[in-house]
């Protein structure tokens, strides 16, 4: 057990990175193709307000 908390949180580190590249490389390539945000919304399973918020926060992810 000693060092396996550090190992899952270099883990979860890696992991947020491909999923912050990824998400703002998504809602990207939405923004160019004009995707109707009610199309994302409905894809994600959300309203369009919920939508936009999110797409709007990957956008500016670092």
């Amino acid at each position: 057990m000693d060092g396996e908390p550090l190992v899952v949180l270099r883990a979860v580190g890696e992991l947020e990175e491909v999923i912050t590249s990824s998400a703002r490389y998504a809602a990207r390539l939405i923004s160019l193709e004009d995707t109707p945000v009610s199309e994302v919304a409905e894809a994600l399973g959300v309203t369009e307000k919920v939508a936009r918020s999110r797409l709007s926060r990957y956008e500016f992810l670092r």
